[in-house]
Parts: C-alpha cells; structure tokens; sequence
C-alpha cells in the first residue's frame, strides 16, 4: 500500500520533527544526548537521512536504505561514547516525536484504518533502523573486542619471546662473566699460597680475590632470582645442623667483614640446631644476610650473629650496627632490586636482589624471614625462623685423611689459556701434577700415552665439547675408572645432569673453587661438600 500523502508531508515536515527531537534530547538531562554534551550536526548525524528514507518508502520503495541509514547512526553514536542502551533510548525517543507528528496529518487527511497501516509501516520502518543502529553498535563492540583479544594475545607472544630472551641473554651473561672471573680467582689463591710476606702485596692481593668473589656472587644472585621467578629452583633437602651452616658461612663472610673494619661475633647454642633444609641453599641465605650486615656497617661497628631454640623453632637472627632502615623502606625490604640506600654516597654496591633470593629460598623450604629496624641510624636485625627437625641424621662415614700418596696425574683441559694456567699453577703449588690440552683430540691422546688419575675438563671446549670428550674417556681402558670433573660457566640443574650423564664424577661452576677441586683430587669427601 502506497502513502503518498504521509510521505510527502514527513518530507515536509523534517525540519520540524528534527528541531523538536534536538530540544527535548538537549533539554532532558536523562537523554544521553545531554550527557554527552552533543549539539549541531554530532546530535542530528544521519536522522535527516533516515528521515528521508522513511519517506521514500512510503511511497514502496527500497526498505534498505532505512537499515544503512540505521547502521551509519548506530556507528557515529559508537564512536563518541554511547553505550548499546544509550542508543536504544535516543531512538525511541525519535520514533515518538515521529509518531506525534504524523499523527498532526491524520486528523486532517486519513481516516481511522488508513491511519493505523501507515502507523504499523511507520513503525515497522523506524524498529528496522533501531534493530540496525543497535546491531551495528554490537557488530562493532564484537569487533573491537576480538581485535583488543588478538592484541592482548601478540602482546602475550612478544612478552614471552622477551622474557625467552632474557633468560638467554642472563644465562650468556653469566657464562661470559663467570669465565674471566676464574683465573682471576685462581690466581689471587695461588698468590695467596705463596706466602708472600709483603704486606703491601697481601693487601691488593686480597683485594682482587675479594671484589672477584663478590661479582661471583653478584652473578649467582641474578640467576637465582631468575630462577625463583619462573619456579626453577630445585632444592635436596637434608637434616642439618644450622649450626654447621652458620660456621660454614661466617668462615667464607669473616675476611670481607674483618676488612672494613668492622666486628663480627658469633653466639651459638651447645645443643645442635637441627632442621630440614638443602645445606648449599641455607648457606647461601646466611652468607647474603652477612655480607648485607657487613657492607651496610660502618668501620667500628659490629655484626652479631645468634641462633637459638624457640617453641619448636631454630630462630638465627644476624644483628648490624649500621645505618639502619627507614619505616618507610622496611616494608618494601624484600621487594626485587630494592635498595635502602639509593645516594651517591651509598655505603655499598649491589644488585638488590640477594634479600629477595634469601626470603624466596627460606619459604621454599617452610621458613620465614623478617626484618626489624628502629630506623635510620639505630641498625637492622634480620631473624630466620626454620621449623625444629625430630630426624636424626646418621653418622656420616669419612673416608681416612689422605696421605702423602695423594698427588694426582691431572690433565687439564682448558681453551681459555689464562684460565689453564691459572688452574694449573694453583694445582702445583698443591702438589699435583698437572698436564695441559688445549682440546678434546689433544686430551684423548694425553689419556692414551700418560693414563692420567683424574681430568678437569671444561665442557664449553671448541670443536668437541666436554661431554663428548666425557663420554669418550669412559669407553678408553686407560681411562674408565679416572676422576673426571666438569668446569661450566653455566650453572644449572640441567647443566649438571648433562654433565652427570656424559660421565662426569661432578659438575663445578666456575669461577673455580679451588678448596673443593684439591678435596674431590685426594677423595676428602668432606670438604669437597659432596
């Protein structure tokens, strides 16, 4: 059925059912129109058109036009901030200022069935354009959203690849770093060993052994933190004495503490302490509380450490005199990369990341750690609580001291020639006898003509690497039975279990220890610390 007549006076009257839309959207302060501050050409947008396309279709033509005009609204409100209900309440107010209008025309001009199908066709048309601003509003709302999930999804890929190579780039740095530090510490130890009675000489001697452990340590920490944060670490729980481990602490802290001019007491009880505890790890997190005390003191002060039983815990509290902390840093202590003291004049260098691998290693193994300070000036206590173990350790068999006959056949294999001949040096002075290779093929044919007793072998070796060259030792008769011990700037459990199954007797880190290489040479068990 045709309306010529409707149409015509709609078209008509456009100005006028916009004009009045336009008042009452801007004067209601429930419109949204109001709310968000519309006016002009943003408020009207495509209603003049939609307008037009009722009007033509009126006169039965095309009904498309009405659902674009509706999806072109539906857009336009999208985009300056309406939400889908925002859309539906403007356009029902529109459908009504129409409806008012026409209904001006029928008392004049239509008759009461003639009036209510143009009502029905007017409706029909105007819920059309509402279906489509609204489907329009929600195609766009959908589209935004799986284009917001793609990018959240690429910002997760890249996230990760960021964070793969940062593990790399951690792991290359420790290796790169770790190399040059081991002959530096293996010479420091062999000049030790001499016993040079200068004292000018034993002061920078000490020096470069010193700062050379501390950027080991620095390098550790790093990766530990590392590997607390992706869930890595792998501890081998024991019963131990806690007080063993602060003894085996304090002995590697004492000379660093002692230098600075700063003392360092120790108060145990009689009575072991015994809990249930990875002995490497708890040693570590008493050797970071140390070194911290000692570098956060200054010359005069001292350095207290107690341990003691309480309520079925082993309570270790490392006490400083030293610059103390803040209230307001203390909560924030344990936070990553955190330092209490940020100034130029900072009273030491750090990473701020050994209190973080403390805290995280003591949890890990049901402990806890806490920090107490009256603030600047009045020191620091840090107290660990570990639960009390009602295991008693069996006795550990040591094999009888070594005797004379202990000097080794060594052959060291060794690229690096700083790091050969650093090792070596340190090795002779021990009273081993060391033979070179500076490859795998070389160390093969040492093997075949010396029959050596025991091989250090660095596993990042050009060509064939340390594994193999494991691996091909155990299949010599000459050699199947020979101590073979790994050198690696990388330090992980993987490393180490590569290691273990190439054949190797155990897996070092570097830089090297030379205490422990000297105790696994001569079968010392004990201070081999495996």
């Amino acid at each position: 059925m045709k309306f010529q007549g409707l149409a015509a006076y709609i078209a008509e009257q456009s100005d006028r059912i916009l004009s009045r839309w336009c008042d009452e959207a801007s004067r209601d302060p429930d419109q949204p129109a109001n709310r968000h501050r519309l006016k002009g050409t943003e408020l009207i947008d495509h209603l003049p058109l939609l307008l037009q396309a009722v009007s033509r279709c009126l006169r039965n033509e095309d009904v498309g036009e009405v659902d674009q005009q509706g999806c072109q609204h539906g857009h336009q409100r999208r985009s300056v901030g309406y939400r889908v209900e925002e859309v539906l309440d403007e356009m029902h107010l529109f459908r009504r200022i129409v409806l008012v209008t026409v209904d001006d025309h029928r008392r004049e001009r239509m008759d009461d069935s003639e009036w209510v199908a143009a009502r029905e066709v007017i409706l029909e048309l105007l819920d059309r354009s509402v279906k489509a601003s609204v489907a329009e509003y929600s195609r766009q709302t959908e589209s935004e959203r799986d284009l917001a999930r793609a990018r959240l999804e690429q910002r997760n890929v890249e996230l990760r690849d960021a964070n793969a190579q940062k593990d790399r780039f951690l792991t290359v740095l420790s290796h790169e770093l770790r190399n040059p530090l081991s002959p530096i510490l293996s010479a420091a130890q062999v000049l030790r060993r001499l016993g040079v009675q200068d004292p000018h000489f034993e002061r920078q001697r000490a020096i470069i052994e010193r700062q050379a452990t501390h950027m080991s340590k620095l390098v550790n920490d790093l990766l530990d933190v590392n590997r607390i944060a992706h869930g890595k670490i792998e501890l081998q729980p024991e019963v131990v004495d806690l007080r063993d481990s602060v003894r085996h602490a304090v002995e590697s802290c004492r000379p660093a503490i002692i230098s600075r001019g700063v003392a360092l007491d120790v108060d145990l009880p009689d009575d072991p302490l015994r809990v249930f505890a990875d002995p490497t790890r708890l040693v570590q997190v008493l050797t970071n509380l140390l070194v911290n005390a000692g570098k956060f003191t200054e010359a005069g002060g001292g350095v207290t450490v107690r341990a003691r039983k309480d309520e079925g815990e082993a309570v270790l509290s490392v006490c400083d005199t030293g610059i103390g902390i803040s209230p307001e840093m203390l909560p924030r202590v344990f936070d990553m990369f955190m330092q209490a003291d940020t100034s130029l004049q900072r009273h030491g260098s750090g990473l701020g990341v050994g209190l973080v691998v403390a805290k995280s290693l003591i949890e890990m193994q049901g402990g806890r750690i806490d920090v107490r300070s009256k603030g600047l000036g009045h020191g620091a206590e840090f107290c660990i609580h570990m639960p009390l173990s009602l295991t008693v350790s069996a006795p550990v068999e040591l094999p009888p001291p070594a005797s004379g006959s202990a000097t080794k056949r060594v052959v060291l294999v060794e690229d690096n020639e700083d790091s050969r001949e650093a090792l070596a040096a340190a090795l002779e002075i021990l009273g081993h006898e060391v033979l070179h290779a500076r490859s795998a093929e070389e160390a093969l044919d040492v093997a075949r003509d010396e029959r050596p007793d025991a091989f250090i072998v660095d596993i990042g070796l050009p060509g064939m690497d340390g594994c193999e060259l494991a691996k091909n030792l155990r299949r010599l008769p000459e050699t199947r039975r020979a101590m073979l011990i790994a050198l690696s700037g990388y330090g992980s459990l993987a490393d180490k279990k590569r290691a273990e199954a190439a054949g190797f007797n155990c897996h070092l880190t570097k830089p090297t220890d030379l205490e422990k290489v000297h105790a696994l040479l001569i079968g010392d068990a004990a201070r081999s610390g495996l």
